[in-house]
């Protein structure tokens, strides 16, 4: 078994907390997240001090926090098992390879409005942060530009001649605060949960859509389509010690005055 840096000393086997010839096995997650599973070894009579080393959040005891790049902690507690005068750790940490967050996976959402059907972008993702972090859309990776924004596969319901002309953003209503930054995420009961369910600030958007029968000429009277703007809504948070995924979707909505 090759031997550790503990404490400034180096741990022989016989002595101390070592790493065992297991692999060290690294697993890397969408959102950034990384997991790295590491054995180590203890004499019984050094088990107290090794569970003190291997306690949840600290770092792994080796020094080597490869690939994260703020910190391999660990979490959960470890798994144990005996063989005579030696105790077997089993021990995972966690960390993150990236402050940038993913790209968003962007799928369409058919959305009604008489006499339209359409669809509108709906992004969806994982990232991952510091435990207790404030989570803010900028975090997201969502862009929120006029190709997000502008809804697309335009048809007239009942109509098997009318096809799109031309979409035209005509109005906006911004709100006074265009996004509201989300609550910090407290531990409770040994899960996670969030305060409160912090929505951005809608603005309304209005689209103004001339159909066509032939590809050149309007049929019938503008046509229009108002929506709010995306609503970021916070689906899951997993725990992993010191850093947490947070799972995301945003969700657009016709705008009625009734």
């Amino acid at each position: 078994m090759e031997a550790i840096y503990q404490y400034g000393l180096v741990g022989s086997g016989s002595s101390g907390l070592w790493a065992g010839d297991e692999p060290r096995v690294v697993t890397h997650y969408p959102s950034g997240l990384v997991r790295v599973s590491q054995t180590y070894y203890s004499r019984t009579d050094d088990a107290a001090s090794s569970r003190l080393t291997l306690a949840p959040g600290n770092p792994m005891p080796d020094g080597n926090s490869d690939p994260a790049i703020d910190g391999l902690y660990i979490f959960p507690a470890s798994q144990e098992s005996q063989s005579g005068s030696v105790i077997q750790f089993s021990v995972t940490a966690y960390g993150r390879t990236t402050t940038t967050p993913p790209a968003p996976v962007n799928l369409p959402q058919r959305l009604s409005i008489v006499p339209l059907n359409f669809s509108v972008w709906q992004a969806s993702g994982s990232i991952v942060v510091p435990y207790n972090s404030i989570v803010s859309p900028a975090d997201l990776g969502i862009v929120f530009d006029d190709t997000f924004l502008t809804p697309f596969e335009i048809v007239r319901i009942n109509s098997s001649t009318q096809s799109l002309l031309s979409i035209e953003e005509t109005t906006i209503t911004e709100p006074t605060a265009r996004f509201q930054p989300m609550p910090t995420i407290v531990l409770e009961a040994a899960s996670l949960t969030l305060l409160e369910y912090l929505l951005p600030i809608p603005g309304i958007r209005q689209y103004t859509v001339k159909m066509t029968n032939d590809g050149i000429t309007q049929a019938g009277t503008d046509l229009f389509i108002s929506l709010k703007d995306p609503e970021i809504r916070y689906t899951s948070f997993r725990n992993f010690g010191k850093f947490m995924e947070v799972d995301f979707e945003t969700v657009r909505t016709p705008y009625t005055t009734a």
